[in-house]
């Protein structure tokens, strides 16, 4: 029994190990306050520029927005009170619903509706408003 066990903590302990290598093979890019910006959050037309004189200032410009923005985040969560960091935790999650809601109606609409007109279809709407095509 305790043999089991202790081969039931390596294997975790292994699976734990892996986990963490998967997150250290990522290349840390910089660091603002306590969120690290990684290489791989950089979109990928940034990277793939064709001079990379260019490229490298465009990723520095992406950086040192990212790191403007997340410090401005972090120092507003500081210094916001409690009470208006809740309204707007309700406002994020009120909006985040609306927007669930309005891609799920608007996919199920495009998958709804038919947007093929056959030519039949297309001469008989014609014909019974041929009126509406004259030009005056």
């Amino acid at each position: 029994m305790d043999r089991f066990i202790t081969i039931i903590l390596i294997l975790l302990a292994f699976n734990g190990c892996s986990n963490s290598d998967s997150q250290s093979k990522r290349i840390p890019v910089a660091k603002a306050g306590n969120e690290v910006l990684y290489y791989d959050e950089i979109p990928a037309q940034l990277k793939n520029g064709d001079f990379p004189a260019d490229s490298t200032s465009m990723i520095q410009g992406y950086i040192n927005k990212w790191a403007r923005q997340e410090l401005m985040f972090q120092k507003a969560e500081e210094n916001l009170p409690p009470e208006l960091m809740k309204e707007i935790e309700e406002q994020l999650r009120e909006t985040r619903l609306n927007l669930v809601a309005y891609e799920y109606q608007r996919m199920m609409m495009l998958q709804k509706m038919d947007t093929l007109i056959s030519q039949e279809e297309l001469e008989k709407y014609y014909t019974e408003n041929e009126a509406s095509f004259m030009l005056t």
